[in-house]
């Protein structure tokens, strides 16, 4: 059974949602006591009939069939609920949407944090002929720090499959895409003078950041995984 709270497959004991804590008892029950006929396969319950929420209430019935066969289903046997019947495999944080949010929570700042020590070092040495390069080190750490930041709490609510975490993901992925197109620009305002090779690595590193921004957008819109995880992955 779906939670009509939080739309994931967490039921307990037929009476809680182990994710959000909604008391589904009144849902189940509605569900279970159908009126005569065989039940099927699954039988979805709309949110007119169940009386709550927003999204379709599913259930295996044949998993409540009591051993003799009779159409009713036997509730005091029927605990706790067989997760087999219910849980798509594509269910949960996992795969390439585990390497995600992993990358935002914890490989993503580390590189960062490593990056822009190595750069300071570095500029520290260089402004003695061009004190600009702090002003324009001093505007990318900050930005950069703020998009880390932004990626630490997407990579969170994407883990705690929390509602419009994928609208938020795909809204981050903006925010990347931007200053990846931004960033190699500064260098010619600040008109700093920096050889070929330095060009040419500048423009590698944004091809590389423009293709992973963009295989990750498409990731969000069009991954199984995704929308079986994330109820509202469309909204």
């Amino acid at each position: 059974m779906i939670c009509p709270k939080c739309g994931k497959n967490t039921i307990v004991d037929f009476s809680r949602c182990g994710r959000c804590g909604y008391d589904t008892t009144e849902v189940h029950l509605r569900i279970v006591a159908q009126e005569g006929g065989e039940p099927r396969r699954t039988d979805v319950v709309t949110p007119t009939e169940a009386g709550v929420g927003a999204m379709p209430l599913e259930v295996e019935p044949e998993a409540l069939r009591p051993p003799d066969g009779s159409s009713q289903p036997d509730l005091a046997k029927a605990t706790p609920w067989d997760d087999r019947f219910l849980r798509d495999p594509l269910d949960g944080v996992a795969g390439w949407l585990k390497l995600f949010v992993v990358g935002n929570l914890l490989l993503v700042p580390i590189s960062v944090v490593i990056t822009y020590i190595l750069a300071w070092i570095g500029a520290a040495l260089l402004a003695r002929d061009d004190p600009k390069v702090i002003l324009l080190l001093l505007i990318s750490t900050s930005v950069d720090g703020c998009l880390t930041y932004i990626g630490i709490q997407v990579g969170r609510r994407l883990g705690d499959i929390a509602p419009r975490a994928v609208q938020e993901a795909r809204r981050f992925l903006g925010l990347r895409l931007g200053w990846a197109l931004l960033s190699p620009l500064l260098v010619s305002f600040f008109g700093l003078d920096v050889g070929r090779e330095d060009v040419e690595e500048s423009v590698v590193d944004t091809l590389i950041a423009l293709i992973a921004i963009t295989i990750w957008f498409l990731y969000f819109k069009v991954s199984k995984r995704v929308k079986a995880t994330y109820p509202d992955w469309n909204a």
